[in-house]
């Protein structure tokens, strides 16, 4: 299993971080990706990981948009100031951080 060869490598210090679109606010377009062939919400992968010896320390249901792909151009400045919001407008995507329990 890959979460077994994963905690195998990782150093006893180091963390486990996972962005990918959370099924509960990007259930219409989850699928839109050919690579997305499990469901997972901030719950489900939270409890999963914690069922195989990882301690979550953080969990962000809301951290950026599905995309950046956007009519606006990307500048750090936009995307710092977006991830200091309080209340994530558009957002899809989740991120967990991780340690071995």
């Amino acid at each position: 299993m890959v979460l077994a060869q994963l905690r195998a490598k990782l150093k006893p210090s180091g963390t486990l971080n996972i962005l990918q679109p959370n099924y509960r606010f990007a259930y219409k377009e989850y699928f839109d990706d050919y690579t997305h062939v499990s469901i997972f919400s901030d719950r489900s992968l939270c409890d999963f990981l914690q069922t195989h010896g990882f301690r979550i320390l953080q969990c962000c249901p809301r951290f950026l948009p599905l995309t950046i792909k956007s009519r606006l151009p990307v500048f750090p400045l936009l995307i710092r100031t977006y991830l200091r919001l309080p209340i994530k407008p558009m957002g899809k995507q989740m991120f967990i951080r991780a340690s071995q329990g």
